[in-house]
């Protein structure tokens, strides 16, 4: 999968470290809801964890603004010559916040529906709560990476 936007730009590294920000937000919300909501013994697995998926969520914002920008591309193209236009560096920046909102909201969403089957005291009876914080976290973002692949196959090739 080539890389659509030029992240070695110094404005568009500025925009890695915004994403990373909001992915550390996202984490420490949920952190703090499972802390409230989940009796977790340990505070290994909130902290390994936690890590390991913002780092996963940093990838799937990546992933999802790369995505909208090449589908902002695609319809720039299938238009007729004369109303083409040149993507300004502000569209870039607009594709790669709309694609990170819509990677960290799906996540959360995917994460609470998990946590909320999961949390379910007949359900995997024999896995202990961290654990099913744990399988919330990872289920949510294995799917996420799914949805990602599956939607970048369906976008035409030049």
């Amino acid at each position: 999968m080539p890389l659509k936007i030029p992240w070695l730009e110094d404005k568009n590294r500025g925009i890695v470290i915004l994403l990373c920000g909001f992915a550390t937000i996202v984490q420490f919300i949920i952190i703090l809801l499972a802390a409230y909501y989940f009796p977790i013994n340990s505070i290994y697995v909130f902290i390994f964890v936690s890590l390991g998926v913002i780092l996963l969520l940093i990838g799937i914002e990546i992933l999802f603004a790369e995505l909208v920008h090449s589908l902002r591309v695609h319809r720039r193209q299938k238009k007729p010559i004369k109303k083409k236009k040149k993507l300004k560096k502000i569209s870039l920046t607009w594709s790669i916040f709309i694609g990170a909102g819509i990677g960290l909201g799906l996540y959360s969403l995917l994460y609470f529906i998990f946590a909320y089957t999961l949390i379910d005291p007949f359900a995997l009876t024999n896995i202990p709560i961290y654990g099913k914080f744990t399988l919330a976290e990872i289920l949510a973002s294995i799917i996420l990476v799914i949805i990602i692949l599956i939607f970048e196959s369906t976008i035409p090739k030049k």
